[in-house]
């Protein structure tokens, strides 16, 4: 069970079957809660340190925390540019990708918990 945040009014009244289509409709995944800085976040710059060394990693994180940034100066313009069809879309490839990321990263940990007899 779940509440929709709807005013009582004629006009959402005959929209809220529509609504509630749009509230379901939301993607989520819990790797990209926080986005910038988080869990999901430091696991991975740690995994990819240890597997590309500072040199790669370190310009590589500098360079992404510049381009989110970036985007973040730039959000209304490019929210207007993408309308909300646009967004919604973007939105949703995001929350596919890091899903597939966090499915990469399960995958590796097994395979190495496999390949080496157990934890440690």
């Amino acid at each position: 069970a779940g509440l929709m945040p709807l005013t009582d009014d004629e006009y959402t009244r005959g929209k809220c079957g529509f609504k509630i289509l749009q509230y379901m409709a939301v993607g989520a995944v819990p790797i990209g809660v926080p986005l910038i800085t988080g869990p999901a976040v430091l696991t991975t710059v740690l995994l990819l340190t240890a597997e590309h060394h500072y040199v790669i990693t370190g310009p590589a994180i500098l360079l992404n925390v510049l381009f989110a940034g970036l985007v973040f100066g730039f959000a209304e313009p490019i929210h207007d540019f993408l309308g909300k069809a646009g967004t919604k879309t973007i939105s949703k490839i995001a929350h596919l990708l890091l899903a597939a990321i966090a499915v990469m990263m399960v995958r590796k940990g097994l395979a190495q918990i496999i390949a080496t007899g157990g934890f440690m």
